[in-house]
């Protein structure tokens, strides 16, 4: 099928496991929401024309692969209601043509798209920013340190609308830099672990029409 271009089998009831390798030259969106299970390792590997991605609603298993961010026009990224574990790879930073990003009800713990380690100044840019390619290690806390500024990496996604984080174990504050999202009009991050006030540069958000931080540990004084 080497025309095709949208495949959507969503809200059946099909199951099986993830087709391995499945990569039709011309896919741009593919609609998998069903009772599909499996991994995500060699899953769509290659598919790298992808605007759309939707596999929510099945019984994804195992953590987001690294090769998520070589999806350089993905627009629409829903993993929601699955089983996925581990962190938010920092890759994710990558995709600066998202709209939409859902990662809901899955079982992803630690920081929100942590932002980059780096050992020495090696990958520090002109501006005082990090440059989110340099090469980073999963098998350890990532962290990111500057000095007043806002990191780069998350304001990234500047596109995107609709941010739904919510139903995880994420730890840690909620970053400063999600001010840089401009576009955006939804912003769940309810049910986690957060700790921390929430950011007064959240206020900068003129699109927000639905923040949502309940059921979290949350502290400070209210802020409108």
């Amino acid at each position: 099928m080497s025309y095709l271009e949208i495949l959507d089998l969503s809200m059946n009831n099909i199951s099986g496991n993830l087709p391995s390798n499945f990569c039709p030259a011309n896919i741009q969106e593919l609609y998998l929401s069903n009772g599909l299970q499996g991994s995500l390792k060699d899953a769509f590997y290659g598919c790298f024309e992808l605007i759309v991605l939707d596999l929510s609603h099945n019984n994804v298993t195992g953590s987001i692969p690294p090769w998520i961010g070589k999806f350089s026009q993905l627009s629409y990224l829903i993993l929601g209601h699955n089983n996925i574990e581990a962190k938010i790879p920092i890759q994710l930073c990558n995709l600066t043509q998202l709209s939409l990003i859902d990662l809901s009800h899955n079982h992803l713990s630690g920081p929100i798209l942590p932002c980059l380690r780096s050992t020495s100044n090696s990958y520090r840019q002109q501006d005082g920013s990090y440059n989110a390619s340099a090469p980073v290690s999963m098998d350890e806390p990532l962290e990111f340190t500057t000095k007043s500024r806002i990191p780069t990496e998350i304001g990234n996604l500047n596109e995107i609308h609709v941010l739904n984080l919510s139903h995880n174990s994420l730890t840690g504050e909620i970053p400063a830099s999600f001010s840089n999202l401009h576009q955006i009009e939804s912003l769940d991050l309810s049910h986690n672990n957060l700790e921390g006030s929430i950011p007064s540069q959240l206020t900068e958000l003129n699109f927000l029409a639905v923040f949502n931080v309940s059921y979290n540990n949350l502290s400070g004084r209210y802020r409108c």
